[in-house]
């Protein structure tokens, strides 16, 4: 338990919970499943019922045909693949990082909008706030805010988990399906323009003011009023 001399105090008067982070690639990629998950969830049940729907009429069409060929097998087996990878889809609502250029594309923009150059190392030092009206992000240099967003509750949709990080999600930004994503070359110039909407996270490690459990609790309380 840290003593009352060892807790780093609070940035502002109206602050209730604060942390710092270390923003390197696999964190950012936590904080972009997070804000994916429910659009991700909800694409992948449509297309489970699609498939669904497609795998029962091509048992309709088997049994009525009466013979199953080569092919036959092939596009069965397609067909299930397909339906067990949507419905896990909306079960977990998981992000594929894919292709890597575009993932590539969008990491470099949000790192640059944040301070940080490019390279194999990128990284940058957030300072999350939550505050009595609104929530606050700024980002340290040399420990030293350079730059910072703060926002009313309302902007905010819902609240994500991840291993490490708790999200606070700006809205849904709307970036189109997941198939069509996969081969659209505007898809990273999109998820660069979601990124720019700038959703706030804390660390649940470096947390101050209380457990992560009651920074969500908090969180859910002030969006779920937002309105």
């Amino acid at each position: 338990m840290a003593t009352p001399e060892s807790t780093p105090a609070m940035s502002a008067g109206d602050v209730v919970y604060e942390s710092t982070i270390v923003m390197d690639e696999p964190l950012l990629r936590e904080l972009v499943s997070a804000k994916d998950r429910s659009m991700n969830k909800r694409d992948g049940l449509v297309m489970a019922v699609v498939w669904a729907v497609v795998l029962a009429a091509y048992v309709w069409g088997t049994v009525a045909a009466g013979v199953m060929t080569a092919w036959g097998v092939v596009a069965g087996v397609v067909i299930l693949a397909l339906l067990g990878w949507s419905v896990a889809l909306a079960v977990t609502g998981f992000t594929l990082f894919w292709p890597k250029r575009s993932w590539r594309k969008t990491a470099d923009h949000w790192f640059a909008r944040h301070g940080a150059g490019t390279g194999d190392d990128q990284r940058c030092e957030l300072r999350s706030s939550a505050c009595l009206s609104e929530a606050r992000c700024c980002v340290l240099q040399d420990g030293r805010p350079a730059g910072s967003v703060a926002k009313p509750y309302k902007a905010f949709s819902h609240i994500e988990e991840t291993e490490h990080l708790l999200v606070l999600v700006a809205g849904d930004g709307e970036v189109g399906s997941v198939l069509h994503n996969m081969f659209s070359p505007s898809y990273a110039d999109r998820l660069a323009e979601r990124a720019d909407l700038e959703d706030v996270c804390w660390d649940k490690r470096t947390l101050r003011g209380g457990t992560p459990e009651q920074l969500r609790e908090y969180l859910e309380r002030k969006v779920g009023a937002r309105a």
